[in-house]
Order: C-alpha cells, then structure tokens, then sequence
C-alpha cells in the first residue's frame, strides 16, 4: 500500500463514509511526498498553524525543558481542527493525551517512581520484598506475575502518552525515541537468557507480561526472539517439575501477556508478518501447558477505533490471543459518557474491558 493510499484510508469512517478533511494529513502528505518544497521541521512549523498560542507556548517549553514530543502524523490526524460549533472539545481525550499540560512541564525533572516496587537498587529487594536480576528489565510486585522490559525498541512507544507512568523512565532516558540507542547490544541475547533464567529458577511464577513501552514497537525478529525465549524458559520448567516431589513443584507457566498501545497510535504496526509471529508461538506454547494469551491494549476515545484500529484487532484476534482493554481513568476521557460509549465500540469490535488505571499526579505518589 502505498503512503497516499494510506492517507486515503485514513480520511474513511467507520461508517464508511468519506470524513472532513483534515490539514494534518494534508502536511504529512506535503511533508512526505515533497511537495510545495517542504523540508524535515515543515511539520513542525505547520503544528502552529492549527494548535492554539497556549498549546504551542506548552510545547515549546516542553522542549526547551528535555520532554521528548513524540506522536505519529496518524495518530494527529483524529484531532479536530476544523471544529464546528457542536464539536468543539470532542477529542479532548485524545488531545490532552498528546498535548502535556503545564503541570507536566514543571515538574519534569523531578518525577520519581509512581510506584515505590520500581524504585530498585542492586542486591537490595524493592518495596515488595523482590530482589531483581536487573533494575531496568524486571520490574516485580506480585508472586505469580513479572514484568519483563527488554532492551529493544519495545522501550520506545508509538506515542508518548502526557499522563505516562513510566515518565520518570523519559526523564531518565531510559525509554526514549532515539532508535539508534534502542538497537539491542551485542550482550542483549545473554542477558535475555541471564533473565529467563531468573523466571525458571522462580518457585510461584506464572504469568508473564512483556511490555514497557511498547511490545510491539520491538522488531519482528526481536520481538520472535523474545517470545522463543519464554517458550524454552516455560519448557524447561516444566520438564524440572518431573523430578521435584509433590508438594515442592514449581509453579508453571500458564499466561503471556503483551502489552501494546500501538493498535490505537500505529495500527499499521500490526501485519500480516507479526500475525504470523504471534500464531506460531501460541500454537507451540498451548503445547507446553501455556493456556492464557492476552494482547492488552488501551484506547482512550471512542474516535480512536478507526477502520485501521479496528483491522488491526481483527488480525490479532485471529492470531488466537485475547485483546483487552485497560482504561486510564482521566477527566476528559470519562466525561459527558465517553467511557461508556468507549466500551461499547469496543466491544463491538472484539476487545474486552480488563480495568482502569487511576492515574496519580505527579506530585502525589507519597500520599
């Protein structure tokens, strides 16, 4: 498909019908394409054209303090910009998820862990008595449930979401949109094993959650390569638990989650190829006693179930894994039955409710 026939598609509803154009799509169409002379910050100096003076001065002093601004022509065109009267503020749900507020901007730099089992130093257990192979990869609160960061791409997003609990991982640099620092080192694939090793030798363990950016920002091959490496960790496993007595086996792996936003910032990410990934790793995984696969996502508005939003639920559907949905719970996006209604299109489209996450401010994690 090519990048016009793209933008084509993009300008269709759900319904169908042909949607009122959008100047975003027309820039990036313009900044692609090369027409009328434009250049690389062409994009940028057309966002003050259609953003208000206040949002702008926000930006620009997001910028200036070290924020990164990180949001996709895709995604920016489901903001309204040519708003009628009866529209107006509609997509402020999606918009105040792009657009930082300035309470962000002031505070950034001195953002700690929103959650105090992140905050992990070498050798000593965090706040719920889990001592970690790594600071940066495992991330641990419960028995039965690890979260597993790799050092891939997943550490960048399609987005960078304003109310990010991960934001102090930003500030860090930690989790970034600099691709070339988010190649996997030479030393990524030992310290994956060094990893897996740490999930086989865990007596309670059993669900397993890739993500932390974003799972599916990771390339195919890494992205197979990581899932491979769970399969051989979970065999293994089980295969230990044959000489163990009863009463002193482990517990085995039975769920693998992914955790992704990208089916509402990038939907494009999820082909046929990535499909075929997450197929034949659950075939072979069901093999070995894994019974729960679950792709959770998050949409925050209903105009985010776009034609290639709902595409993409549909491919990984077919893939056998189960899609949820993990609301954040903020003013805009729970006003006037928005998250009602959210729920109702997606559920029409195949994704399920799991829960929603009420965020804390940035200033609030001690209280």
């Amino acid at each position: 498909m090519t990048e016009i026939e793209v933008l084509d598609k993009i300008a269709i509803n759900l319904r169908g019908e042909i949607a009122v154009s959008n100047p975003f799509e027309l820039i990036w169409q313009a900044v692609t394409n090369g027409t009328g002379g434009a250049k690389p910050f062409f994009f940028w100096d057309m966002l003050q054209l259609f953003l208000d003076p206040d949002t702008m001065k926000i930006l620009y002093q997001a910028r200036d303090k070290g924020i990164p601004f990180f949001v996709n022509p895709y995604y920016l065109s489901l903001l309204h910009v040519r708003v009628p009267y009866f529209a107006i503020g509609a997509d402020l749900a999606i918009r105040h998820y792009v657009v930082y507020s300035q309470q962000l901007v002031d505070e950034f730099g001195h953002i700690v862990a929103w959650e105090k089992e992140d905050q992990v130093e070498p050798g000593k257990p965090n706040a719920a008595g889990w001592i970690l192979p790594s600071q940066k990869n495992v991330h641990r609160r419960y028995p039965d449930v690890a979260i597993l960061i790799p050092d891939t791409m997943g550490r960048a997003c399609g987005g960078l979401c304003a109310s990010c609990q991960r934001m102090y991982d930003f500030q860090s640099g930690h989790l970034n949109f600099d691709l070339d620092k988010l190649q996997p080192r030479e030393t990524w694939q030992e310290k994956l094993e060094r990893l897996m090793l740490y999930f086989e030798n865990d007596s309670q363990l059993r669900d397993i959650l890739i993500t932390r950016g974003d799972a599916f920002m990771s390339s195919d091959a890494s992205l197979e390569k990581i899932l491979d490496a769970v399969y051989r960790m979970a065999l293994r496993k089980k295969e230990a638990n044959r000489s163990r007595p009863e009463g002193e086996k482990y517990a085995e792996i039975v769920r693998v989650r992914l955790g992704t936003r990208n089916p509402a910032y990038l939907p494009h990410r999820i082909t046929s190829e990535l499909v075929q990934i997450l197929g034949d790793f659950r075939d072979k995984a069901r093999k070995i006693g894994i019974r729960q696969f679950f792709i959770q996502t998050h949409f925050q508005s209903p105009m985010e179930i776009t034609p290639e939003a709902r595409d993409a639920v549909t491919r990984m559907l077919t893939a056998g894994w189960t899609v949820t949905h993990q609301h954040v719970f903020t003013a805009a996006g729970s006003r006037r039955g928005h998250a009602a209604k959210l729920r109702q299109v997606l559920g029409e489209v195949g994704v399920l409710p799991y829960y929603t996450f009420s965020v804390k401010g940035y200033m609030e994690r001690d209280g």
